[in-house]
């Protein structure tokens, strides 16, 4: 800019055209006479002196005068002065073109700057409307799942209970058929989540000790009964038995997918029976060390020209010899290889089978003792416990169906209460004060977790054990709702014995400390560091209160801000007491000892709040089992 600045000025000072003149001699004149005609002879005339007219010009044209005037006849001389070159027209139009240039030149820059500034905003927009078409295709799937698995839970659930309840008559077959079908459709709906987080950059890897061959055994077993109806041989060739880290759920997604994809395309005719062949072995020997999964059948085969596709989402071949078709199920299988860092390879010639190697870089799990009882324990137990008598439920669930077949699952031993929402549910539990609530995650209004969260940070709720019943099962979904303070956490669907076992099991622990809390209390030890955060604020204020003998249940309630039906309802669930009988056994254990200290009889009874000593005395012999003079020491007796 100040080079522009000095071309201005400069072509501002210099705004005369200027012409280069040669110079000229012209013949002298006095003022109003014609200079006399010079002699044909060329004389010469002497030398004039001249003198400059006064002129303001540096340059331009200028007139030289004789200064004697005795000489009126000498020559006159016109001097034409020149402007310097950088004054010339020539470097004024070169300063013109190199304004004009400049100029051009910052123009083009900042109009590039421009340009690229909007193409960083353009950028960072589409950036940011993919991010939230990503997030908004989470969601959808999301939600999308979740409605699918709530009617898949409705199907399976009632499926179960009729395979255990009619496997032995004509309609187990029909009902194998529905069960079978339900779950393939959950896997369908499994992956379709998958892809969607993998597509988010949400999916990652759960690691954990493990050993692979029992995984791929137990999806093995799985396909069995498919294969045997359709007369394919299935084997099994495991060739190691170590302990690795890894994901069980994405080992158990690719073997199911590699062996549902061989099995389909694997037939069993008189001439050939059909076979497919899993092998598992080590990569000790290779870098990365790991392990090597193949899958072999003697089926269809797969044309040259289709394999590179094979893994591509929905791909469909026209030739309908190769029989080479996939939806998703291969697709998923490469990304979740990829996730794992691992390689796939497929080998395969048309009519003769197929065969797909899957390379996996699982660190070895050294010096791990794996539990196999465990692997092989049965999931539901021959025997479910009894129903525990007169505990009060609530179900948090916003779907009708699935609300009806929860509580028609449940035993009528058990008094439960419903909520459509987690607003709703929120409002019930302070009132009910149940024993245990079920809830959904996904609700309209208050979500499961919100839920979750609210009831565990309430003085009044916080001692409910809670069970989420959810289609969410990631283990992200699963952490969450723990560290909202959920006590357990069931997907959907879900097995009914499963369901049964997990809320015999909360309300056998809660009732286990309830008794524990007032073995306590009935006990002649001295008091223990309360187990609940609510026991230790009841025990501060009574122990304000313990010599007043006006302070009973109203007064108690008032001091922890509850009603006195709500302080009597949380009580008999934490302790199996009333109110009424945790002050009495506070006061008593209280003044146990008071009478060991040395006091009186008498001053005990007064000091823990009784206004009858012969009543205290009552009272005490019939919690400890001794009078309280028993506890006074000899020396004060």
């Amino acid at each position: 800019m100040r080079l522009l600045y000095a071309c201005l000025i400069l072509l501002g000072y210099s705004a005369h055209p200027l012409h280069a003149q040669s110079m000229q001699r012209q013949p002298h004149t006095t003022r109003g006479q014609q200079a006399p005609p010079r002699s044909a002879d060329n004389q010469s005339y002497p030398t004039p002196q001249f003198a400059a007219q006064p002129t303001d010009r540096l340059v331009g044209n200028h007139d030289l005068e004789p200064f004697n005037e005795a000489t009126t006849d000498g020559p006159d001389l016109a001097i034409t002065m020149l402007y310097p070159w950088w004054q010339r027209w020539w470097a004024l139009l070169s300063y013109a073109l190199l304004i004009a240039g400049l100029s051009w030149a910052y123009v083009r820059h900042r109009m590039l700057q421009l340009d690229e500034t909007q193409a960083q905003r353009q950028q960072q927009l589409e950036a940011d409307q993919l991010r939230q078409i990503g997030e908004l295709k989470s969601h959808f799937f999301a939600n999308i799942t979740h409605d699918f698995r709530t009617p898949l839970s409705l199907i399976l659930s009632p499926v179960g209970t009729l395979i255990n309840e009619l496997g032995h008559t004509p309609y187990n077959a029909r009902l194998q058929l529905i069960d079978r079908s339900a779950r393939q459709l959950l896997g369908l709906i499994n992956q379709l989540m998958d892809l969607a987080r993998l597509d988010a950059n949400v999916l990652s890897l759960t690691l954990l000790r493990g050993r692979p061959d029992e995984v791929v055994g137990d999806v093995i077993e799985t396909f069995k009964e498919q294969a045997e109806q359709d007369t394919i041989r299935l084997t099994y060739q495991p060739e190691l038995t170590d302990a690795y880290w890894f994901d069980s759920e994405k080992l158990e997604r690719i073997v199911s997918n590699l062996l549902a994809n061989a099995l389909k395309f694997t037939t069993s005719t008189p001439l050939k029976q059909g076979q497919v062949t899993v092998r598992l072995q080590s990569r000790a020997s290779s870098l990365p060390s790991g392990i090597q999964l193949s899958v072999t059948d003697n089926g269809f085969g797969i044309s040259p020209d289709h394999i590179p596709h094979l893994f591509h989402r929905f791909y469909h071949a026209d030739s309908a010899a190769s029989k080479a078709e996939t939806g998703i199920g291969l697709a998923l299988t490469k990304e979740l290889i990829d996730l794992y860092g691992g390689a796939i390879r497929v080998e395969s010639q048309v009519g003769s089978g197929t065969t797909v190697w899957v390379d996996l870089p699982l660190q070895p799990a050294i010096d791990v003792q794996v539990d196999t009882d465990v692997a092989t324990a049965p999931l539901v137990p021959d025997t479910q416990d009894e129903a525990l008598p007169d505990a009060r439920l609530l179900l948090v669930e916003d779907n009708d169906d699935m609300a009806e077949f929860i509580m028609q699952s449940l035993p009528d031993a058990y008094d439960v209460y419903r909520a459509v929402d987690g607003l709703e549910g929120l409002e019930q539990a302070r009132q009910l004060l149940p024993e245990l609530i079920i809830s959904d995650v996904m609700m309209p209004r208050m979500d499961g977790f919100a839920l979750c969260d609210q009831l565990k940070s309430d003085s009044l709720t916080n001692h409910i054990p809670i069970l989420l019943l959810t289609a969410k099962t990631t283990l992200n979904n699963r952490m969450q709702g723990l560290s909202a303070g959920a006590d357990d956490y069931l997907g959907k669907p879900f097995h009914v014995p499963e369901l049964l076992a997990r809320i015999n099991n909360l309300l056998t622990t809660q009732r286990r400390l309830s008794e524990r809390l007032r073995a306590d209390l009935a006990s002649s030890e001295s008091v223990p560091p309360p187990l609940h955060p609510f026991l230790q604020q009841l025990y501060a204020v009574l122990d304000q209160q313990l010599d007043k003998t006006d302070f009973g249940v109203d007064e108690l309630a008032d001091a922890v801000h509850l009603s006195r039906m709500q302080l009597h309802r949380k009580l008999k669930t934490l302790t199996n007491m009333s109110t009424t009988e945790f002050i009495r056994s506070y006061r008593l254990k209280q003044a146990m000892a008071l009478l060991t200290g040395g006091l009186s009889v008498t001053q005990t009874a007064y000091a823990v709040g009784f206004a009858n000593p012969t009543y205290f005395s009552q009272r005490f012999r019939e919690q400890f089992g001794n009078p309280p003079s028993s506890y006074v020491p000899a020396v004060q007796r």
